[in-house]
């Protein structure tokens, strides 16, 4: 087995939930931490979600799914990071998120791929 850290920075995010990190075949990834940036002059909301593969295609996810979710609120002009241990064993498992406010945060997603 072997473990490589990674790093994904993901530009700012809509208003519409889609997917920021999807775990490739044959790796088992293990998202450690999250960081956030807002830009804008106000709170800005960031809903996450850790969303298991659909028969082994990336899953839709609605607002009301649960799965393994994180809402954080993002203080104007400040940066915030999660803790979120949250693991991608399958093909096409995905981390998604979604903002309140378009084009506002951006954010790096720190992670160990074992392969």
């Amino acid at each position: 087995m072997a473990y490589t850290p990674k790093t994904l920075e993901f530009d700012f995010l809509g208003t519409s939930i889609g997917a920021v990190l999807t775990n490739p075949a044959s790796t088992k990834s293990k998202i450690k931490t999250i960081d956030f940036f807002n830009i804008h002059t106000s709170p800005v909301t960031v809903t996450i979600w850790c969303a298991p593969a659909d028969s082994g295609s990336v899953r839709t996810v609605s607002a009301n799914d649960r799965y393994q979710r994180a809402v954080i609120v993002v203080l104007a002009g400040n940066s915030v990071g999660i803790e979120a241990d949250w693991i991608l064993s399958a093909t096409n498992d995905c981390i998604k998120m979604k903002a309140d406010v378009a084009d506002k945060v951006s954010g790096v997603i720190n992670y160990i791929e074992e392969a």
